[in-house]
């Protein structure tokens, strides 16, 4: 089973953190929200939450025929997610904006008490603004 990776024409502009795509981590910066949902469907206010900014900022570079400069993950509560926090150095906040550059060994964690999209929007827009002060991985 061949399976390429950054060749789709229409990526899912947010995608629930699995083991089948976690590679995409190590692609670039990530933006990961961290929530406590264990169940199947529990990450849909999440994805919800993110989408819109992430379609914003995907046609904002399409349009300008440039790669996206950030991937956007959801991440529940499970071994994957564990890992990664583990990996990382996360707290085991949830919820938990983060925006993960494993290539960089640099993450930006987000401390709020409410994640809303507007929270979510002027982190992304301040880290594409290298406004945000990175602590290493």
């Amino acid at each position: 089973m061949t399976q390429s990776v950054g060749c789709f024409q229409h990526p899912r502009p947010v995608l629930e953190l699995s083991e089948s795509n976690a590679v995409q981590l190590h692609e670039g910066p990530c933006l990961v929200l961290f929530v406590d949902a264990e169940e199947e469907g529990e990450l849909e206010p999440a994805k919800e939450l993110i989408q819109p900014i992430a379609e914003k900022i995907m046609a904002k570079y399409k349009a300008k025929d440039e790669e996206t400069p950030l991937l956007f993950f959801v991440a529940g509560e499970d071994d994957m997610s564990d890992s990664l926090r583990d990996y990382t150095n996360l707290p085991e906040a949830a919820p938990l904006l983060t925006i993960l550059d494993m290539s960089a060994r640099a993450k930006y964690v987000k401390d709020v008490e409410e994640i809303t999209p507007a929270v979510v929007e002027q982190f992304v827009s301040d880290f594409l603004a290298e406004k945000l002060k990175p602590e290493p991985i």
